[in-house]
């Protein structure tokens, strides 16, 4: 009942925040240029069927629609971030409120933010697609298309737990957004570097987190195929997944040590 109250209270705040509504609607509208544009070049070709279901799923997911990761984060940080800026997260407490009850209720916005922005996503790209798409019998949405959908959102709640352990460690949106970028630049610096020093290590760099998250969005990840020689092995969708859901526990719980440990 209690989270039901939290779930509320944190709708009402964030269709009050600005923030929010600009980050939502520029990317709403963003995507919907880029898929539009798609749908009106395909359509300009004559060729119905370049982007058109059920084959525009990997142009959706694998392609612009890894935007939707960093857009959700960059919400998240706004939304909780903006709590201790303007001394609200201090004011909730004292209004009745325990340091866990305020954690929970803002750890909240991290599925909900994700869910969100994915649903977008797979409407307005699923949209276009649609709109291109034959009269047949055939699925609009096969088995392996909810994989690739399953793993992205997966990833994407990766990237939005990553940012709420930055929002709730440096409190200050701007700064937050900043490091998250900064971490996702450093660590593909660090990962061709250290690939440099043999295959074996940098078969290790693949499980680094925003590796990790980014290779779900990647349509390349959800086809078994041999690699070349020199190229190393696709790791499997499931453990990709898995490590995930490990890294998203991982932020969370330190998210909230860090958080307990800290005056408000």
């Amino acid at each position: 009942m209690r989270t039901i109250i939290f779930a509320r209270n944190e709708v009402i705040k964030t269709r009050q925040n600005s923030g929010f509504w600009v980050g939502f609607l520029g990317f709403a509208g963003l995507m919907a240029v880029i898929f539009g544009s798609i749908r009106f070049a395909s359509a300009r070709r004559a060729s119905m069927a370049e982007f058109a279901l059920p084959n525009a799923w990997t142009q959706i997911i694998g392609g612009a629609g890894v935007m939707t990761a960093f857009f959700a984060a960059i919400v998240v940080v706004l939304l909780v971030a903006n709590e201790f800026t303007w001394r609200t997260a201090r004011q909730n407490v004292i209004d009745g409120l325990s340091k866990e009850e305020f954690f929970t209720a803002k750890l909240l916005l991290v599925p909900a933010i994700g869910l969100l922005f994915f649903s977008t996503l797979v409407l307005v790209g699923g949209g276009f697609a649609f709109s291109g798409s034959h009269a047949d019998p055939g699925p609009l949405v096969r088995v392996a298309d909810l994989e690739m959908m399953a793993g992205a959102l997966i990833g994407l709640l990766g990237w939005s737990a990553l940012a709420f352990l930055l929002a709730i460690t440096i409190r200050s949106s701007g700064p937050a957004i900043g490091a998250f970028f900064l971490y996702f630049i450093m660590e593909q610096i660090v990962r061709q570097l250290i690939a440099q020093t043999g295959e074996a290590v940098a078969a290790m760099t693949r499980y680094l987190p925003t590796a990790v998250f980014m290779s779900l969005w990647q349509a390349s990840s959800y086809r078994a195929a041999t690699p070349r020689s020199g190229q190393l092995a696709s790791i499997a969708p499931p453990v990709l997944m898995l490590v995930s859901v490990v890294y998203i526990v991982f932020f969370l719980v330190v998210s909230f040590v860090l958080y307990r440990r800290r005056d408000l």
